[in-house]
């Protein structure tokens, strides 16, 4: 009880040592407010406490103030808090850092809006800060301006609170009659007699007693565990693409900030319509995203256009898919992805193996039957043979999650679960706050620098997941087989809902059939960028959270408008062939 209550006690009496407010002004609009027009628009003062917007609306928020001139020993940094998903720009228009938490937690760990400054003491600060009224997951009837303040941050009060957290998580995962056990209690029993003030030698003494324990490697028989950084985003769901455009520009943004913190921070990202929209609407963010690739710190997982669902969607729609997602990775940052990455989607064709191996992606990844209802799959690590007897080699990181927590719980849980732990000791961890993007915090990423080599814990490393599978193929020894569909025994309903949806998917399909068949009939022109336009939208479309109907009313209203484009589009395309 002493040390949750020295975790939980409020973090300005813990990570920040000085607070000092900033000055506040926004302009609002229901609808989102392109950054070039803001020098149009008129600036009202706001207060905190005061609100700003309602659901969906958009606003934008200027913050300035300056850094108190007595700051001269910490990390100057901004909290804001807008009650709502946020992005701060630089002065130019370039997105710098999200704002993305689950704020409803009252846990510490995720607690929204610290923004990392490059201002010293007695510098101005401006911060530009676009603010959309709707929470993580979708709808939220009002937000109001909660926070805007500069801060301290205390370095080592900051590394003491994730040390004891580390631990105290890690003495939760060990059996009651453990000897690492008693030993972790009684030095964290130890750190609360000794911590007072939090001055910088209590602290100093405090982390030294931690040391020993943080410091114990892992057993020779730890398991070898491949951690990525990860956003799940649901392209469409409780929120419309509208949003995820901006979700996207978020997650991306927050990606390259983490990594200029933690220099061996590994993040990966799928879907190609999602690198299109950042491509499209904010070119440098993009650029930035091109340069991590290169590093090696940031990894291309789109083999397919969108994570689309395979049970409604056609065989030439899947072939699309593929064509569309590894031609896009393949000419703008020169990967060849051979992974494909499906964690959410509700179940998997027997046909994909086949389809896999034709396209050049040898590997397979998802969590999604983890959720199964009533029988538990049998495997995590194994071969997936289709019904034509091709096969991939398939992995289901045994966490059951692909937004894990990084805390040592989840890694243990991991080890206890893989079922395949006879055969081979290396499995994937998928780490990050996702479905409605966001990806991986300062927690998630101080906690899986405290695990990389950790007694009784596994090895963790951050590595591509592309690494891991290939890895993962050669050492293991007699990998189980699955032969045909991977049934998803839940979600059953996403079968029939939404039939005007999946009509016109049907519809376009064949429509876009009649097309290319004819077009190479006609011996003339093949029109390539007209018939590729109309089968993005067609592919965006069988996103596993839209085809299936599982997403809100307005998804179905933009998704009817762009098949109502397809149809008209497409019509008058093919009466100019067969002219």
């Amino acid at each position: 009880r002493r040390v949750r209550d020295f975790l939980f006690r409020d973090p300005y009496a813990l990570w920040y040592e000085r607070s000092h407010p900033l000055s506040a002004e926004y302009t609002h609009d229901p609808e989102p407010i392109p950054f070039r027009d803001l020098h149009k628009r008129a600036w009202t003062p706001i207060i905190l406490g005061e609100r700003w917007g309602g659901a969906w609306e958009s606003a934008w928020f200027r913050f300035s103030g300056q850094v108190p001139r007595d700051w001269r020993d910490g990390e100057v940094c901004a909290l804001v808090d807008t009650a709502s998903e946020a992005l701060v720009f630089s002065t130019d228009g370039v997105p710098f850092a999200g704002l993305t938490s689950r704020e409803q937690r009252s846990d510490p760990l995720w607690r929204k809006g610290l923004v990392l400054l490059r201002q010293k003491a007695g510098e101005r600060v401006e911060l530009l800060v676009e603010a959309a009224a709707n929470a993580m997951f979708g709808y939220t009837a009002e937000c109001r301006l909660r926070e805007a303040r500069l801060v301290l941050l205390r370095r080592d009060r900051w590394d003491l609170w994730h040390d004891v957290h580390f631990l105290l998580d890690l003495w939760e995962t060990l059996p009651e009659d453990h000897l690492r056990r008693a030993r972790i209690m009684h030095v964290l029993n130890a750190v609360m007699n000794l911590w007072s003030d939090g001055g910088p030698e209590n602290v100093r003494a405090c982390r030294m007693m931690l040391s020993g324990q943080l410091s114990r490697q892992a057993n020779a028989s730890a398991h070898r565990v491949s951690a990525i950084g990860h956003a799940h985003i649901d392209v469409a769901w409780m929120w419309p693409l509208r949003e995820t455009v901006r979700k996207t520009a978020r997650t991306f943004a927050t990606a390259l900030r983490m990594m200029e913190e933690y220099p061996g921070y590994v993040f990966g990202a799928s879907q190609a319509q999602l690198y299109e929209f950042v491509k499209n609407h904010h070119p440098e963010l993009y650029r930035k995203v091109k340069e991590r690739v290169t590093q090696g710190r940031w990894e291309v997982q789109s083999a397919m256009w969108v994570e689309a669902d395979t049970n409604l969607a056609g065989g030439e729609s899947l072939v699309r898919q593929l064509l569309f997602g590894k031609r896009f990775s393949l000419r703008e940052f020169g990967v060849d992805v051979q992974v494909l990455w499906m964690p959410d989607v509700f179940g998997y064709s027997g046909a994909l193996p086949q389809l896999l191996r034709l396209a050049g992606v040898h590997y397979f990844m998802t969590q999604k039957l983890c959720w199964n209802q009533y029988n538990k799959f049998p495997y995590y690590t194994f071969r997936w043979e289709g019904i034509d007897g091709t096969a991939v080699f398939a992995h289901f990181p045994p966490a059951d999650t692909y937004n894990g927590n990084a805390r040592p719980q989840e890694l243990a849980y991991g080890t206890r679960n893989f079922s395949q732990k006879d055969r081979t000791d290396r499995w994937l961890y998928v780490f990050g706050v996702g479905d409605g993007g966001g990806g991986p915090g300062r927690h998630h990423l101080e906690f899986i620098k405290r695990a990389a080599d950790c007694e009784d814990l596994p090895r963790v490393t951050q590595e591509p997941a592309a690494t891991f599978f290939k890895r993962a193929e050669q050492t293991i020894q007699d990998p189980p087989v699955w032969r045909g569909e991977l049934y998803f025994e839940c979600h059953r309903g996403t079968l029939t809902t939404q039939a005007y949806n999946k009509k016109m998917n049907r519809w376009c399909e064949a429509l876009l059939r009649d097309i290319e068949l004819l077009a190479v009939f006609s011996g003339g022109a093949y029109p390539r960028e007209r018939i590729n336009a109309l089968w993005k939208i067609v592919l965006l479309n069988q996103f596993h959270d839209i085809l299936p109907g599982s997403s809100i009313t307005w998804v179905y209203r933009d998704s009817r408008e762009q098949y109502e484009r397809v149809r008209t589009e497409g019509t008058a395309l093919l009466s100019e062939i067969m002219e």
